[in-house]
């Protein structure tokens, strides 16, 4: 276990956990709150945390191995431009495995869970399915590896890239400005189609 994962485990996960505790509370004084919506969001952080420590490796394992491998070129993140191409990159990859996610049921299928509940908040940021790897997800992630990017900075990154994510599910912050042209942001995310129970209604498993 290396820094980035000691901090996503040991700092980011329960500053995740705290800020959708707080958050809970606070709506909760102010309407109806679905506590058991919550509750089940972590029981499923907790059991794909556990199933993640447990089963270290994705069906997608061998293939991630031999692209490793046998790389196309060895790309060296000493300069900000490959840097920028990882970031681009799996921000690629990262459409194509959510676009196939709801596209295709096998995906669907553990994804799903992430679109189950009735409300957007910071606790179902969280709620992602505990069978990724089981499912194969990293696959879409291979052609990076393939191209000669380290395997370990690629998966960092995308971790980096979900951290992000959980702020964007919360429905009270405002729009951002420019900023909205820029990133993704709540207000771009928490539309009417994609909020309440047309979560559920995506897709069809």
């Amino acid at each position: 276990m290396n820094g980035l994962d000691r901090f996503l485990l040991f700092v980011a996960l329960p500053t995740v956990v705290i800020a959708s505790l707080l958050e809970a509370i606070v709506l909760s004084r102010r309407r109806a709150y679905d506590w058991r919506a919550t509750s089940v969001s972590l029981f499923d952080l907790a059991a794909r945390v556990f199933t993640q420590i447990a089963l270290p490796f994705s069906i997608a394992t061998p293939l991630i191995v031999w692209a490793a491998r046998n790389p196309v070129t060895t790309i060296s993140l000493d300069h900000w431009s490959a840097v920028l191409a990882l970031f681009v990159g799996q921000e690629f990859c990262y459409y194509w495995f959510h676009r196939a996610a709801h596209r295709m049921r096998w995906f669907w299928c553990n994804h799903a869970v992430h679109h189950s509940p009735n409300e957007l908040n910071l606790s179902a940021a969280y709620r992602i399915g505990v069978l990724s790897r089981a499912t194969g997800s990293s696959l879409f992630y291979i052609p990076l590896v393939w191209l000669g990017f380290p395997p370990r900075v690629v998966f960092e990154v995308l971790s980096l890239n979900l951290l992000y994510q959980f702020w964007i599910h919360a429905t009270w912050i405002p729009k951002l400005g420019w900023l909205e042209w820029v990133l993704n942001t709540p207000s771009a995310y928490t539309t009417p189609r994609t909020s309440s129970t047309s979560m559920r209604t995506t897709a069809a498993c």
